[in-house]
């Protein structure tokens, strides 16, 4: 960044009312994702995915439960179970990890698997307790998952409350990219990003 004199501004607030804003010729908003959280009886006994890799120190006790099995679940459980938890992750499509690309997918699962990772799919998550999770098969069983820690991993949701104050006010000279405007992958948000600057005149 100091190569290129790029001003750098950490613990800083925005909101579409600041000045900064009204001075600039162009504005970029990248302001990410958030987790989902779903109307789940108890899912306020769970710690979001996102906490539980900045925070390890919140999945208390040696039995965690992953509701989800997206890849960030997948990575978090596997980081989990490396360090000596005992980990499970409830799915309810038929696989983890499903929308990954397959070379990746070729090394997490038998990672997962190495690391005694319980993967439970086709599983409905009907309720998160404090100590562990009701959860529902798809032939209606009903099944109880102990935990000491439950991490919901719902998967995520544009973080764009600031984005469309700010596009509303300054639209002509803004541009969303991201996750804030779609969320997807990393090389996604890479690539728009690098358009995004190499856009500016």
């Amino acid at each position: 960044m100091n190569l290129y004199n790029v001003d750098v501004h950490l613990n800083t607030n925005i909101t579409e009312d600041s000045p900064e804003l009204g001075a600039a010729d162009a504005i970029i908003i990248a302001t990410g994702a958030v987790p989902i959280t779903p109307k789940i009886k108890g899912i306020e006994n769970a710690v979001d995915v996102v906490s539980a890799h900045i925070h390890p120190e919140k999945l208390k006790g040696d039995k965690i439960v992953y509701c989800g099995g997206g890849l960030s679940a997948c990575d978090s459980a596997l980081e989990a179970a490396m360090n000596g938890k005992k980990v499970a992750i409830i799915e309810m499509l038929d696989e983890v990890a499903i929308n990954e690309h397959f070379i990746n997918k070729a090394s997490l699962i038998p990672m997962l698997q190495k690391h005694n990772v319980e993967i439970l799919t086709g599983h409905k998550v009907l309720e998160i307790m404090e100590n562990g999770v009701k959860a529902e098969k798809k032939d209606g069983t009903q099944v109880f998952i102990e935990a000491d820690t439950v991490v919901s991993a719902f998967g995520m949701t544009p973080n764009d409350e600031l984005a469309k104050a700010i596009d509303a006010k300054y639209h002509l000279k803004t541009r969303v990219i991201g996750d804030c405007n779609k969320v997807g992958k990393v090389g996604g948000a890479i690539r728009e990003g690098f358009y995004a600057a190499i856009s500016l005149d």
